[in-house]
């Protein structure tokens, strides 16, 4: 999708040169590639020269504005074939391939950072904050690591509203993920890597040992209409979209949504994942079937074009690091009903006053938040003008 130089509010050149290090990068595809999207994009408005480091699919796909192709090159990386369909069948294979690939970049970056000088070497993505992106921090320059997330937990009081199978895979991933989070703590420390932080929660964290600035995931896209599939079915609706998992917290959702006695009760979630068949359950039980439906995914730009027609958004997790979803809802001006945690407190003003308490009855103050939602006072909050002054004040101070 092209964009304009004005819209862009693309600066001179600021003589600077950057490595961008990002396994995923792309718009619309999820926070991880979309902070990879965001990085390259902060750095080209500052005025800097990029060299991209990432999948050759990624390149293929990336899509620049015309203005900044000057600004940019490129080197894919790719695992062999059969590795990578090997490192698949692996749980935690994504994460797994993830080091592999970083071992495979650190083999290439070697000769390119002997041939050529950088400014700042940023990597971007994978943005867990206990993924293993420590491979690659010995190798001098300037290293700056993120945006990233990932240490917040389901709050103890809500593990009611996981399943059996949902606790124990937090309790799984709380025992694998601390000591590697730790481990990158004290690696960050030792190799002077600047941190860039996706929420509160990750900012104190890494701020015990290292140099940590905050760099929210930034929503740049100006939204496409798609073709309507729901067009005057529905007069007033309530959204939901994302994965269907234990910790996305649907059930408060569902059980909000059927205290609420009201026209703007209509709830579609457009999701997949292993929680559908139990959702499903839960909402037959409530007698709300007639009320609340679960779809399947459906393509991004009829996703945003229904968007741009509900009432509210409705979002329920209790732990997020930077959620694109619902900053593309903030993106586009939608009143948005979720939880006052770390990663969505971050996006909005008056956390306390706009987003439901974590405190107490977690369905009331989801209900009440859904007919009283955060009303967003100005569109494209999360726009190049923020991008561009987090990045010039991260990376380019005078």
């Amino acid at each position: 999708m092209h964009r304009t130089a004005r819209e862009f509010m693309q600066q001179n050149s600021n003589e600077k040169s950057v490595l961008l290090i990002a396994y995923k990068i792309s718009v619309g595809e999820g926070s991880e590639p979309g902070a990879g999207w965001s990085s390259m994009l902060g750095h080209l408005i500052c005025g800097s020269r990029v060299h991209l480091i990432s999948t050759s699919k990624n390149i293929t796909d990336l899509v620049l504005p015309d203005e900044f192709h000057s600004q940019a090159d490129f080197t894919s990386i790719d695992l062999n074939r059969n590795v990578e369909s090997f490192l698949k069948r692996f749980p935690f294979a994504e994460q797994i391939t993830y080091f592999f690939w970083n071992l495979e970049v650190r083999r290439h970056l070697k000769i390119i950072m002997t041939h050529s000088k950088f400014n700042f070497v940023h990597q971007s993505t994978f943005a867990g904050d206990w993924n293993p992106s420590c491979i690659l921090w010995n190798l001098g320059g300037s290293l700056f690591w993120g945006p990233i997330g990932g240490t917040q937990k389901v709050p103890f009081g809500a593990y009611k509203w996981l399943g059996i199978k949902s606790i124990s895979m937090e309790i799984l991933r709380l025992i694998v993920t601390s000591p590697l989070r730790r481990l990158n703590r004290y690696l960050a420390k030792k190799y002077d890597v600047h941190v860039l932080v996706a929420n509160d929660t990750t900012a104190k964290f890494f701020a015990k040992d290292c140099k940590v600035s905050r760099a929210n995931q930034i929503v740049i896209e100006h939204v496409k209409h798609g073709p309507d599939q729901f067009e005057n079915q529905l007069e007033k609706f309530l959204l939901g979209s994302g994965r269907l998992i234990g910790w996305k917290m649907w059930p408060i959702a569902i059980k909000a949504i059927a205290k609420i006695n009201s026209p703007k009760s209509h709830l579609i979630i457009f999701g997949k994942g292993p929680e559908e068949i139990r959702l499903n359950r839960l909402i037959k039980k409530m007698k709300a079937v007639g009320i609340i439906q679960i779809k399947s995914l459906i393509p991004r730009t009829e996703l945003l074009s229904l968007l741009q027609k509900t009432e509210v958004y409705v979002f329920p997790s209790l732990k997020d690091s930077s959620p694109w979803s619902l900053a593309e809802a903030l993106h586009m001006g939608i009143p948005i009903a979720a939880f006052n945690i770390s990663g969505v407190s971050e996006m909005v003003p008056n956390a306390d006053v706009n987003l439901a308490s974590i405190k107490g009855d977690l369905e009331s103050n989801l209900a009440k938040k859904i007919l009283n939602p955060y009303q967003i006072a100005e569109k494209n909050s999360f726009c190049h003008c923020k991008l561009f002054t987090q990045y010039k004040d991260i990376f380019y101070v005078d």
